[in-house]
């Protein structure tokens, strides 16, 4: 499954391969993990996690966002390098210029990790 998806040509983000996208609503894709995103634990690295959230936030939203944002993040699971995750967005709710945007990861069945997002959109 992985050999279909991953040597098929399709949009990366960061890191995460694009799999369906309903720009403004909701998206899905995939991160694979390597082992240059280990910290010293052997883990993988939260800021790894976090900057393919935030881009996918705003790939998810179709539009640039301002440099400074709100975000809340939990890393819930220690991830291994190697690993591959499913991203899931979605866009929760529009109001003014700012955008609130909900990015998880799984490991399977596990959320590992989740970024939750207000971002000002700029015109």
């Amino acid at each position: 499954m992985e050999q279909l998806v991953f040597g098929h040509p399709s949009e990366y983000v960061e890191g995460v391969h694009v799999l369906d996208l309903d720009v403004g609503v909701k998206g899905v894709g995939l991160f694979r993990t390597t082992s240059e995103m280990a910290d010293s634990t052997g883990a993988v690295a939260g800021d790894k996690l976090y900057g393919a959230a935030s881009n996918f936030a705003e790939k998810l939203a179709g539009v640039p966002f301002a440099p400074t944002q709100v975000g809340n993040i939990k890393y819930k699971v220690p991830v291994k390098p190697n690993t591959v995750l499913a991203v899931k967005g979605r866009i929760v709710l529009m109001r003014g210029k700012k955008k609130y945007i909900y990015i998880g990861f799984f490991d399977g069945d596990i959320e590992v990790y989740r970024a939750k997002f207000i971002m000002e959109i700029l015109n």
